[in-house]
């Protein structure tokens, strides 16, 4: 039931307790239809992989966000829904650009499918590839066009969704109580922590 929206020159990071991070690009609109857990251990430190089963349903209206997984575990589903057809998200790394007239989407790790709005149509995206969803008009059928990323575009669009998979390395998810009634993010400490001067070997005496 969740709506996110955020302004020109603006963005944000969600992470979710299943590991998904995603990347709010400016100008963009998505509303959470669902998104169901079931329980898993606290205190968890592999952030590789999802912690347990999930559901997960989002609608993007209009804008950009980059997604970025965790290893979903069997039994767990990922749907992005947009106005021009749905994303089945396997993983890992993914791009979904919304505008007026199609959506596109740019696969650089992972499995996803992208599907239109009528029974068989759809599409398996290799990383490496985008899928451009497309209508004629309102009551036409989706067309749905596959093409390798262009390495402008990759470079690009590998910048920002390396943004999300960062953020979701900096918080795991614990239960608040023993009765586990709640989930809470904790801060993620580095084991090493850096240094705070930085001496110019020309300081140091020979």
């Amino acid at each position: 039931g969740s709506k996110i929206e955020t302004k020109a020159d603006s963005h944000s990071i969600l992470v979710f307790s299943n590991g998904t991070s995603i990347l709010i690009g400016p100008n963009t609109r998505f509303e959470v239809k669902k998104f169901l857990q079931e329980p898993f251990t606290p205190n968890r430190t592999d952030l590789d992989v999802e912690p347990s089963i999930s559901q997960t349903s989002v609608k993007l209206v209009r804008g950009s966000i980059g997604v970025c997984t965790s290893r979903l575990v069997a039994g767990s589903s990922m749907t992005y829904q947009t106005p021009h057809g749905s994303i089945n998200i396997r993983g890992h790394k993914i791009m979904i650009e919304v505008a007026e007239n199609e959506t596109v989407v740019s696969l650089l790790e992972g499995d996803v499918t992208v599907m239109g709005d009528d029974v068989g149509t759809s599409q398996n995206l290799k990383p490496g590839q985008q899928a451009i969803m497309r209508k004629a008009g309102p009551d036409q059928p989706t067309v749905i066009i596959v093409r390798s990323i262009s390495p402008d575009t990759s470079s690009k669009t590998d910048d920002q969704v390396s943004l999300a998979c960062i953020a979701r390395r900096t918080v795991f998810f614990e239960t608040a109580d023993r009765q586990g009634s709640e989930i809470r993010p904790v801060e993620v400490k580095p084991a090493d922590l850096p240094t705070q001067f930085t001496v110019s070997p020309a300081r140091l005496n020979p």
